[in-house]
């Protein structure tokens, strides 16, 4: 029964880590595109708006669209959410490879169930610490598409080196 706790846990943590660096990933290229945007706007405009006359209003818009946006950036969450998300990724990953240790030894037969027990609270506790250290004050947002594919990445992972024991 405390293995497959244990397992399960192992499998979540896997998981997790692989949908927080999805996230950061897409994240990342959210914050880069809005970057290269407010440039290419701002430059781009200035330059059609004098090689354009007709188009006037066009350039206008544009400009004064960068110019909000550029303004409005700073409260996005994308910067925030940056720093937690490279953080938590971290802490997930140094997390993930001391479980599969873990997981190693009660495969092994090393660990007594009082010894699973106080692992499987230990981990439950270090992950519900890293993420309240890395997202004060912000979350999360949940991304279906990005949560499928961390969890056909974990059963891949899992299905190639791993089997409950």
């Amino acid at each position: 029964m405390l293995q497959e706790q244990f397992w399960k846990e192992f499998w979540r943590i896997k998981a997790q880590a692989k949908y927080v660096d999805l996230h950061l990933a897409r994240t990342e290229m959210v914050d880069r595109a809005v970057k290269i945007l407010l440039a290419v706007a701002s430059s781009a405009s200035i330059g059609g708006w004098v090689l354009w006359k007709d188009f006037a209003l066009v350039w206008a818009a544009i400009i004064a669209s960068s110019q909000v946006l550029n303004a409005i950036r700073q409260y996005l969450p994308y910067k925030d959410r940056l720093r937690s998300l490279a953080g938590l990724s971290i802490d997930l990953e140094e997390l993930a490879i001391q479980v599969e240790d873990k997981w190693l030894r009660i495969c092994a037969g090393e660990l007594s169930d009082e010894e699973i027990r106080k692992a499987l609270l230990d981990l439950r506790t270090k992950r519900m610490k890293f993420f309240n250290k890395n997202f004060q004050g912000t979350h999360l947002p949940e991304r279906k598409f990005l949560l499928k594919q961390a969890e056909d990445s974990a059963a891949e992972y899992f299905s190639h080196l791993y089997t409950a024991c």
